[in-house]
């Protein structure tokens, strides 16, 4: 068969989109003298590299977006197929109807993220190349599902052009919704840090919306709803970004769609009678775990 002999696909043409007006971001009113401890304890990463892990809380955006609202509950884990399909519709019913509100001045409620920092040892002014990854999970995985990436990752002559990685977890997720979990809602340097990082000042924060970092290439990978909050950040603020990586990204539109990937978190199974039994049906590596 000749070359070229099948006719030329055309281009993929993507739709743009507009994002919402995001909310102003203000200091969080409540005092932050006792901010939360560490829910889990401090622990070594499951890759062997010469970058040291420390994991840090710090408040999240102040106003959020959506109301404080229940949880809505996962079908039970022994419950039949029409049961489970039964609980899924009502959780999908309730949701729709609370995103009846596409306007909003903001809700006051403190929550908190968590971060792993994993940072090269013995880095200095001499050896830093600026180079800073920030990983954003997907919906549904807690900041360490991308341990086993990063392992190979620092595993590789690249290694040598990364100062540190920053592991970020979301309100709802992981440690975090350990912190927030009487407030989460059903929507949706070498120098070591201190374990509670506090806010940039605002006059820093200016400086680097406008002009980048001053020395710091920072680079976002994000997956799935991961993906889809760094495309926006970097919409929002394109200077703090030297490169962005997206897997799988979910982008649509506000409010186009109703919210039928929910289905499929509500689906997904939380509890299984041994360790052995997890992943179910399956002999993947738990640290291979998509």
């Amino acid at each position: 068969m000749e070359p070229n002999a099948y006719p030329r696909v055309p281009p993929f043409t993507w739709e743009p989109v507009e994002p919402r007006k995001p909310l102003p971001i203000y200091p969080p009113p409540e005092p932050l003298e006792s901010p939360p401890a560490l829910p889990s304890p401090p622990r070594k990463p499951i890759f062997d590299a010469p970058y040291t892990l420390s994991t840090h809380i710090f408040p999240a955006a102040y106003l959020r977006s959506t109301r404080l609202v229940p949880e809505p509950p996962s079908p039970p884990s022994n419950a039949s197929k029409a049961e489970r399909k039964r609980v899924i519709a009502e959780a999908l019913r309730q949701l729709t109807a609370l995103r009846t509100s596409r306007v909003t001045e903001g809700y006051p409620r403190l929550l908190w993220n968590c971060v792993n920092r994993y940072v090269k040892n013995g880095l200095n002014e001499s050896n830093r190349t600026g180079a800073t990854l920030f990983f954003v999970h997907a919906n549904g995985f807690p900041k360490e599902i991308w341990e086993p990436t990063l392992g190979l990752l620092l595993a590789s002559p690249t290694a040598g052009f990364i100062d540190e990685a920053w592991c970020w977890e979301s309100v709802q997720h992981g440690d975090a919704a350990l912190l927030n979990a009487h407030m989460a809602s059903g929507i949706s340097t070498s120098v070591a840090l201190p374990t509670h990082l506090p806010h940039v000042p605002r006059e820093e924060t200016d400086h680097r919306i406008k002009n980048g970092y001053k020395n710091r290439k920072f680079v976002a990978v994000g997956h799935c709803y991961g993906g889809c909050i760094s495309a926006l950040a970097a919409h929002l603020y394109p200077t703090l970004f030297s490169a962005l990586i997206l897997l799988d990204p979910v982008i649509s539109k506000p409010f186009e769609h109703e919210p039928k990937g929910a289905a499929s978190a509500l689906n997904r199974q939380e509890t299984w009678s041994s360790r052995s039994d997890f992943p179910p049906k399956s002999n993947t590596s738990l640290h291979l775990i998509p």
